[in-house]
């Protein structure tokens, strides 16, 4: 039997995690990014979109260059990036240091905007 493939997942997890190999090869690659319910580009977005929201920069050259190959351009990719700041990187930062400087640094207006039931409903008043 000829030896399989050395895809990227098999050179970093080999004998190690052999299942891991196989359900990324088989399931990930072989069937979710296959299936037509959503386009190659669209799952390329997808999938940069929460790379960069998790901060999981070990994978996201392999991902561009795929998502380039799905037909995005860089200046489509830099915008994708340039949107995600605010919502994955400036949250995080204003809460961080919002538990460094501790609450009297920040207005108590900032505060109170950034508190989870008032970003999901900003005006309580109205519905």
């Amino acid at each position: 039997m000829p030896e399989p493939e050395q895809t990227r997942t098999r050179q970093q997890l080999g004998d190690f995690a052999p299942k891991m190999v196989s359900l990324t090869e088989d399931v990930l690659f072989g069937d979710i990014w296959e299936r037509a319910e959503l386009s190659p580009r669209d799952r390329s977005l997808t999938t940069l979109a929460a790379l960069v929201a998790t901060g999981s920069a070990d994978q996201l050259p392999g991902h561009l260059a795929r998502a380039r190959a799905n037909g995005l351009s860089d200046t489509e990719l830099k915008e994708l990036i340039t949107h995600l700041a605010f919502y994955a990187g400036w949250p995080r930062d204003v809460r961080i240091r919002r538990r460094k400087a501790g609450p009297q640094r920040l207005s108590r207006q900032a505060g109170r905007m950034l508190e989870p039931q008032r970003l999901l409903n900003p005006n309580p008043g109205r519905q």
